[in-house]
C-alpha cells in the first residue's frame, strides 16, 4: 500500500473523514511564507474568588484563623474531580483537629452534578466535615451539613 492520495476528491473526504484533515480556509488557504492566523485561546490564569465567595471569605477569616480558598482537589471516580471552595482547620483539644470543607452556591438549589460531586466527597472522605452554605435574600447565611 502506497499512502493516501495526494490530491483526494471531496467524495473521497466525505467518506473517510478519519484520515484527512478538515479543510479550513485559515491552515489551507494561507500563501507560503506567511503565517496561518491562529486564534489564541482565553484561559483564565489564576482562579480567583467571586463576590459571593469573598463574602463568605470575611466571614470565615472573622471566625477561624487557618482558612484556605481551594486548598485541594479530591479525586472521586473516573476521572470526576471535587474542588471545595474553602478549608478550614480548628483546633478542638490538645492534638485534636478538625478540618471542615465549604461549599459555596448562590442559593440553596444547587445544580444536580455539584450536590453529587458533594455528596460523594462526604461518602469517600469521612474524616472531613463537608457544609454547604448559600446566602438567603434577607443576606443572612444559611448552612446546611452534607452527610455521608
Amino acid at each position: 500500500m502506497k499512502g493516501l492520495p495526494q490530491n483526494p476528491t471531496d467524495s473521497v473526504r466525505k467518506l473517510n473523514p478519519h484520515l484527512y484533515l478538515p479543510m479550513t480556509p485559515s491552515l489551507v488557504d494561507v500563501p507560503i511564507g506567511t503565517q496561518a492566523r491562529v486564534r489564541k485561546r482565553i484561559r483564565q490564569s489564576q482562579k480567583t474568588m467571586n463576590k459571593l465567595e469573598a463574602e463568605f471569605y470575611e466571614k470565615l477569616k472573622s471566625i477561624y484563623s487557618n482558612v484556605y480558598y481551594e486548598p485541594m482537589r479530591m479525586r472521586l471516580c473516573n476521572g470526576v474531580v471535587f474542588i471545595p471552595d474553602f478549608m478550614v482547620v480548628q483546633k478542638i483539644a490538645d492534638g485534636c483537629t478538625a478540618v471542615k470543607f465549604f461549599e459555596v452556591k448562590g442559593n440553596q438549589k444547587i445544580q444536580d452534578d455539584a450536590s453529587v460531586k458533594l455528596k460523594m466527597a462526604a461518602q469517600q472522605y469521612r474524616l472531613f466535615w463537608f457544609w454547604l452554605v448559600w446566602k438567603e435574600k434577607n443576606g443572612e447565611w444559611k448552612e446546611q451539613a452534607v452527610l455521608p
